[in-house]
């Protein structure tokens, strides 16, 4: 059962009546990078909040912290009361591990071999990279994402051993495995976090940080709730409110007053739900969005080229922005990329993303993909992998 299957049943399990949420809300939940599989035991009541934020937004993020979704979580380094906890046996909770399709996985098996792609993915609290393993303190932990001086883990420590009180804990690991601490944060509002589109700084809990040096560059809006997109423009975040602003860190808000749409390859291009079409969009300074895509297209958007020519659609077809014109990499292959929250580009025209096999053991056959929009073609980056079967996939950039 794919990912956008077991939000959508949820959601229709849930008592949630209204708002619906529309494919490209689901779209950017589950591509943005925030929703992370590790939390998953409290999906429904984290939606119903989302909803109010995705009524304006256009799009949210899950919020990451377990337990009342009304409240603050625990600011880093400080202790929480919880009914449950982090845990690091993602096989026991039925929505942590999405099923692939095997037919996905033979199509991409099938490919052509080319280039290899360095993985990085976290198994429980062993984060995996291409220079080695590193074991890190905890028995949580969330790959946040990569920066220009190593990679950012989010670690939580249970101190009861039955998931009631823990700590929690962003920490980088630089290159050559050592793990430095973020400085700890006070009580704060916002509940997810993301690192700039040049990768040298990193918004969470209360600051904006240089990854370098993790001097404070700013601090977060107080009323900042999620932290939808940072683009060079800034950060699109929204509010409990479900208030919009765009926020250049070091600057003041500015409010927004129409929907600015999602950008999930970080650059100016990105795209927004106009019902019934979804629309590909460009950021202006002022936080407005222009539409550039032409004619309508009834699929949901996952991402945008970083040029915004190419749009791509949950099945992996490729529409061109400006003709409209819509080609499709596998016919017969891959039906849901939903599921791939791990996709990124590594130039105008190439983005990859893994396909993980039906489970052998412990473990999933892992293969990541790299297709070109300008030549129409897939390849394997490389030979397949064994990830275990809980693990948080995350390629680099």
């Amino acid at each position: 059962m794919s990912e956008e299957t077991r939000l959508r049943e949820a959601l229709q399990m849930s008592e949630i009546a209204q708002p619906t949420l529309r494919d490209d809300q689901i779209a950017a939940l589950l591509s943005s990078g925030h929703a992370r599989r590790r939390r998953r035991t409290n999906v429904i009541s984290l939606i119903a909040v989302g909803c109010a934020i995705a009524v304006s937004a256009g799009s949210f993020s899950v919020w990451r912290h377990v337990g009342d979704p009304s409240s603050s979580p625990p600011a880093a380094g400080q202790t929480s009361e919880h009914s449950s906890g982090p845990s690091t046996d993602q096989t026991t909770d039925p929505t942590a591990v999405q099923e692939p399709s095997e037919s996905e996985y033979e199509w991409a098996e099938a490919l052509a071999k080319g280039t290899s792609t360095p993985l990085v993915y976290l198994a429980g609290t062993t984060l995996v990279t291409p220079t080695g393993s590193v074991s890190l303190p905890g028995t949580g932990a969330g790959l946040v994402g990569q920066t220009v001086n190593g990679i950012v883990v989010l670690l939580e420590s249970d101190h009861t051993g039955s998931g009631g009180a823990f700590t929690s804990k962003y920490v980088i690991v630089a290159p050559n495995g050592h793990i430095a601490d973020l400085p700890a944060t006070k009580n704060y509002t916002l509940q997810n976090e993301a690192i700039s589109p040049d990768r040298t700084q990193i918004a969470y809990g209360d600051s904006v940080r240089d990854a370098r040096t993790m001097e404070l560059i700013a601090p977060v809006p107080a009323k900042a709730v999620n932290i939808i997109s940072w683009t060079p423009y800034g950060i699109i975040y929204s509010t409990m409110e479900s208030d919009l602003y765009l926020w250049d860190p070091g600057s003041s808000p500015v409010e927004l007053q129409a929907n600015p749409g999602v950008y999930p390859s970080q650059t100016l291009y990105g795209f927004r739900n106009d019902n019934p079409c979804t629309d590909i969009v460009r950021l202006e300074s002022d936080g407005s969005a222009t539409r550039i895509s032409s004619g309508c297209n009834d699929k949901p958007f996952i991402t945008v080229s970083p040029d915004g020519r190419t749009a791509i659609d949950n099945d992996l077809g490729i529409v061109d922005v400006q003709s409209g014109d819509s080609r499709s990499f596998a016919s017969n292959g891959i039906h849901d990329l939903f599921a791939y929250t791990s996709l990124v580009w590594t130039s105008d025209s190439v983005f990859e993303f893994p396909v993980q096999g039906p489970r052998v053991g412990k473990n999933r056959p892992t293969i990541i993909v790299s297709c070109d929009t300008a030549a129409l073609s897939c390849v394997r980056a490389g030979d397949a992998v064994d990830v275990p079967a809980s693990a948080e996939i995350q390629l680099t950039r």
